[in-house]
C-alpha cells in the first residue's frame, strides 16, 4: 500500500511564500495597505469555504441556517455564517466517535498524516485537535515567524517549560523553533518532566539566553536559580511567554534584566498575535487571523468602543473549521483586527497589520471572564485540502 508521507503532504515553499519569515515578512507587511490585505483573506476565505462544504458537520451547521453553496462569496459575508461553539464539537464527537465529523480527515488509506492531540480538559471532557502537515506547519511558522521578529537570534539557546502530553502545547513550540529558527532548543518540560532544580542546572550547562513559556513558572524557576547560585553561569536575555495580568517588571527583575515578550494564542489556532522589538503592543497575524469582535449574546458585530467576545477564522488550516467558532473568555485586551469592525485602523503598517492598543475602542478583558469559558479549539487543514484557513469561530 501506498500513500503520501508527511513531507510530500505539503510544498515548504510555498508556505514560506504565503506566510514570509524574517526579513521577507517585515518588507512584505510594513507597506501594506488595508486594500491589499484584504484581498489576501478574502482569497484564502473563499477557498476556505470551498473547503468547509465537503465536511459534514458544516454542512449540517449551515444547512440548518438555510445556506446553500454560493451564498457566502466572500469574506464581505462572513457574518451570514452562523458559530458554534465547543458544545456542537463536543456533539459531533459523541454522535460520530472517536473523532466527530467535523475534522475532515477523509480516508485512511490516501490521506495525507495527520498530528492528533486533545485540548487539555479542564472545563470538561478534552476535545479532540487533528491536524495535517499543513496547517501544522503553518501554525509552526507563524510561532517562529514571532519569535525571530522579537528578536530571537541563531545563536540563541532557548528553554522551553512547556508541558509536552495530549496538549498541544510544548510539541508545537518545538517544531516551531526547530523548524523555522536557528536557534538550539532544549525541551525541558514543566517541573513534572524535568526538576526546576535539573532545568535551572541545565541552563547554566548548555548557556541558555531565552526562556519560552507561561511565567508563573519562569519566575519560579528564577527563584530556584537564585537559590541555588547559579545566576553567575546563566545569562538569559530573553523571556517569551503568556504575560496577562503578570507583572512585565518584577518578572524581568527576577531574571536580572532580561526583557520580556508578551503573545496570546491557543493551541489550536496557535499564535494570534504577539508583540515586536518596541513591545509597543500586541499585533494580529492579518494574513492567517481574521478576528471580528461580537457581542456575547447575540453574537452581531458590536460598535466601536463596546465590549465582546471575539470570533476567528484561523486563514491557516483547511481541516475542520470553517466558519465561526468562538474562543473562550480568556481573551486579550483592547484591540480589534476584523477590517469591518474596526475599520478605522491603520492599514497594515508596522509590520504586522493592526495592533491591539490601534483599536483600542473596543475591547476584551485581560483576565478569563466571570461568563461560562467554552474552549473552541480550531483545527486544522485537511490533508487533502489545497489552502490554508479555518472558520470562524465565536466564543461564549
Amino acid at each position: 500500500m501506498t500513500y503520501p508521507t508527511y513531507f510530500e503532504a505539503l510544498d515548504h515553499q510555498q508556505i514560506l511564500a504565503d506566510y514570509p519569515i524574517g526579513d521577507a515578512f517585515t518588507a512584505r507587511y510594513s507597506g501594506m495597505s488595508r486594500d491589499e490585505l484584504f484581498a489576501i483573506q478574502d482569497a484564502q476565505f473563499r477557498k476556505l469555504m470551498q473547503r468547509g462544504w465537503q465536511v459534514p458537520f458544516y454542512r449540517r451547521l449551515w444547512g440548518a441556517k438555510g445556506i446553500e453553496p454560493g451564498d457566502i462569496r466572500g469574506l464581505a459575508d462572513i457574518t451570514k455564517l452562523p458559530v458554534y461553539d465547543k458544545s456542537d464539537l463536543m456533539a459531533s464527537i459523541a454522535e460520530y466517535p472517536p473523532f466527530g465529523d467535523f475534522h475532515g480527515m477523509g480516508d485512511a488509506a490516501t490521506r495525507a498524516p495527520s498530528i492528533f492531540h486533545t485540548t487539555s480538559g479542564t472545563t470538561g471532557k478534552p476535545q479532540t485537535l487533528i491536524f495535517g502537515p499543513k496547517g501544522r506547519e503553518v501554525g509552526n511558522l507563524l510561532v517562529g515567524r514571532m519569535y525571530r521578529w522579537m528578536g530571537l537570534e541563531p545563536s540563541d539557546v532557548v528553554h522551553s517549560v512547556y508541558g509536552h502530553g495530549m496538549i498541544n502545547g510544548g510539541h508545537y513550540i518545538r517544531e516551531a523553533v526547530t523548524h523555522f529558527t536557528n536557534s538550539v532548543f532544549l525541551s525541558a518540560g514543566t517541573g513534572i518532566e524535568t526538576r526546576s532544580v535539573n532545568q535551572v542546572r541545565l541552563m547554566a550547562d548548555f548557556g541558555a539566553t531565552a526562556i519560552v513559556g507561561f511565567v508563573d513558572y519562569i519566575r519560579k524557576l528564577a527563584e530556584t536559580a537564585e537559590a541555588e547560585g547559579l545566576f553567575d553561569k546563566i545569562n538569559i536575555r530573553m523571556i517569551i511567554g503568556h504575560l496577562g495580568t503578570e507583572d512585565r517588571a518584577s518578572t524581568e527583575a527576577a531574571w536580572h534584566g532580561a526583557k520580556a515578550y508578551d503573545w496570546y494564542g491557543v493551541g489550536d489556532t496557535g499564535s494570534i498575535a504577539g508583540e515586536g522589538p518596541e513591545r509597543d503592543g500586541m499585533y494580529v497575524w492579518e494574513d492567517a487571523q481574521y478576528l471580528e469582535l461580537l457581542d456575547i449574546d447575540s453574537g452581531a458585530p458590536v460598535v466601536r468602543g463596546a465590549t465582546g467576545t471575539w470570533s476567528s477564522p484561523a486563514f491557516t488550516r483547511t481541516i475542520s473549521r470553517p466558519a465561526s467558532a468562538s474562543t473562550p473568555t480568556i481573551s486579550p485586551m483592547n484591540w480589534m483586527a476584523a477590517a469591518r469592525s474596526c475599520s478605522s485602523a491603520s492599514p497594515g503598517s508596522r509590520a504586522a497589520a493592526t495592533t491591539w492598543s490601534s483599536c483600542a475602542g473596543s475591547t476584551f478583558s485581560p483576565t478569563r471572564s466571570a461568563r461560562s469559558s467554552r474552549t473552541v479549539p480550531i483545527l486544522p487543514e485537511n490533508m487533502s485540502a489545497t489552502c490554508a484557513g479555518t472558520p470562524r469561530r465565536r466564543t461564549t
